[in-house]
C-alpha cells in the first residue's frame, strides 16, 4: 500500500470519527510529521505575519508564532510549498499556549485543525502533506 492510499484511508477514518466522536480526546488520530524548517507559512489577515510550521498531519498542524490565537477561532493560512502555487487553507484553533522565547520575547505554540469542508480543500491538504512527505523515503520490508 502506498503512503497516498494510506493517507486516503486515514482521511476517510478521520472524517467518520469527527462525525461520531463525542469526546475531544479523539483529536490526535492522524500521524503527525515534524517539519524541520522546510515549510513556510503565513497568517492571511491584517497582520500577514509569517509563522514557523512545527508539525503537519492530514487533520491539522502546529505552529510557533509571535502572537496568540483565540481558542476556537478560524484563520486562513497560506503555505509556501515548492513547485506549487501557495496553498490557502482555513483552520480552527485547537490549542494555544505561551512559551518562553529568546530574550524573554513572547512566543506561542498553537495547534490548528483544518476546516476540510469540500473535496477541493481535502485535495489541497493532501498536496500539502505530499510536499511534507516528499523528503521521506519509505523502505519496503
Amino acid at each position: 500500500m502506498s503512503w497516498r492510499e494510506a493517507a486516503h484511508i486515514a482521511m476517510n477514518h478521520l472524517e467518520r470519527s469527527r462525525t461520531f466522536a463525542a469526546e475531544p480526546t479523539d483529536r490526535r488520530l492522524d500521524v503527525r510529521l515534524e517539519v524541520a524548517g522546510g515549510l513556510r507559512a503565513r497568517v492571511v489577515d491584517d497582520s500577514d505575519r509569517p509563522v514557523a510550521v512545527r508539525e503537519v498531519s492530514l487533520g491539522g498542524f502546529s505552529i510557533q508564532a509571535p502572537m496568540a490565537f483565540a481558542l476556537g477561532s478560524t484563520h486562513e493560512f497560506e503555505f509556501d510549498v515548492d513547485a506549487h502555487e501557495p496553498l490557502r487553507l482555513r483552520a480552527r484553533v485547537a490549542h494555544c499556549r505561551r512559551v518562553k522565547g529568546a530574550a524573554d520575547v513572547a512566543t506561542y505554540i498553537a495547534g490548528f485543525a483544518f476546516v476540510a469542508d469540500s473535496e477541493s480543500v481535502r485535495a489541497a491538504i493532501e498536496t500539502l502533506f505530499d510536499c511534507v512527505t516528499a523528503a521521506i523515503s519509505f523502505v519496503d520490508f
